[in-house]
C-alpha cells in the first residue's frame, strides 16, 4: 500500500516582500528501536504527519506478525500495556523549570488514553483530558493509528515552529519492543523524556 501525504504550506509576508514558507521537517519517519537492544522486526513503524489549519494529523502504519491486544479492558488496564501508538507533544520550552506536554495513545482496536503532563522542577503530574479524534484499524499482519489533534487544545499560538513532539510505538508481548522517532536506545524503556522532543516544522525565509 502506498501512502501519499499532502502537506499544507504556510506563507507569511514581511515588509521586504519576502515570504516565510513553513513546511514539515520530516516527510516520513521510520521509528527506531529503543528497547531491547535487538529485534527481529526491521523498521516496522512509519509515521507521516501534516498540519491542516489548526489541526495536526499524524498517521502510524505498523507491521507486526502478531497483535498484542485486549478486546475489553478491565479496571486498571491501559493502552500502553498492549500494542499502542503514542504521540507526545508540546508548544512550550521543555528546558524551562515549569512546562506542560501532552500524551495521546491509541491501540489497533481504537482504545485511547489522553493525558496532560505538568512538569515543575523535573517532577511531573498527569491530568486526564478530553479525548481527541482518532481512528484505528488492523489486519493479520499490520495495523494503523491516526490522530487528529486540535492544536488550540494544547495552547498553540499559530507558529508551526513551536510544535515539538516525539512519536512512539510499543509492539509485541514476548518480547515486548519499544520504538521511538528520536529517543536513543535505553536499558529500560521510558518515553517521558521531553528533552528529546524535536520541532516538526521549519519556516525558512524565501526572497
Amino acid at each position: 500500500m502506498t501512502l501519499f501525504v499532502f502537506s499544507i504550506i504556510f506563507l507569511f509576508m514581511n515588509n521586504s516582500d519576502a515570504q516565510t514558507v513553513c513546511r514539515p521537517i520530516y516527510e516520513s519517519i521510520s521509528l527506531q528501536l529503543v528497547n531491547p537492544a535487538t529485534s527481529s522486526l526491521k523498521k516496522p513503524v512509519q509515521v507521516h504527519y501534516e498540519l491542516v489549519n489548526d489541526t495536526l494529523n499524524i498517521h502510524f502504519r505498523v507491521s507486526s506478525p502478531v497483535l498484542h491486544k485486549k478486546d475489553i479492558y478491565e479496571a486498571g488496564d491501559y493502552p500502553f500495556e498492549f500494542d499502542v501508538a503514542e504521540v507526545f507533544i508540546t508548544t512550550e520550552d521543555t528546558s524551562a523549570k515549569k512546562f506542560s506536554y501532552y500524551e495521546f495513545e491509541l491501540t489497533p482496536l481504537g482504545q485511547v488514553y489522553d493525558l496532560r503532563l505538568d512538569v515543575v522542577d523535573g517532577k511531573r503530574k498527569g491530568v486526564d483530558i478530553e479525548p481527541i479524534l482518532t481512528a484505528a484499524r488492523f489486519s493479520d499482519k499490520d495495523w494503523s493509528a491516526s490522530f487528529s489533534i486540535p492544536l488550540s487544545r494544547i495552547g498553540w499560538d499559530g507558529d508551526p515552529t513551536k510544535l515539538r513532539a516525539n512519536f512512539y510505538t510499543i509492539i509485541g508481548k514476548n518480547p515486548r519492543t519499544y520504538w521511538s522517532a528520536f529517543l536513543p536506545q535505553q536499558d529500560k524503556a521510558n518515553f517521558h523524556k521531553p528533552e528529546y522532543f524535536r520541532p516538526l516544522f521549519e519556516c525558512p525565509l524565501i526572497q
